[in-house]
């Protein structure tokens, strides 16, 4: 489980990435952890839920959703194990 701190510090990183400016990457946050948002429910963010989140300015609602999607391929990119190639001699 994440502690509030962790759970800072990863939507910090988060809106950083997703390019939202200091102030309201601010405010993000602080409505992410309050709300006890955890990273893995990225994949249910839509326009409505961050608006009750606080995120009303319909680009940073835009950004946020990309970012999720950045973040969601990249968690599966890394849980997709390397096999070794079938047939291949050495």
């Amino acid at each position: 489980m994440m502690s509030d701190t962790d759970l800072n510090e990863y939507w910090m990183k988060f809106f950083r990435d997703a390019h939202i400016s200091n102030s309201e990457r601010t405010i993000y946050v602080q409505n992410f952890v309050e709300k006890r948002i955890k990273p893995n429910a990225l994949r249910q963010l839509n326009e409505n839920r961050l608006e009750r989140l606080g995120v009303t300015v319909f680009g940073d609602q835009l950004s946020i959703l990309e970012q999720a999607r950045r973040n969601i391929a990249n968690e599966e990119a890394v849980a997709v194990p390397i096999s070794p190639e079938i047939g291949h001699d050495d």
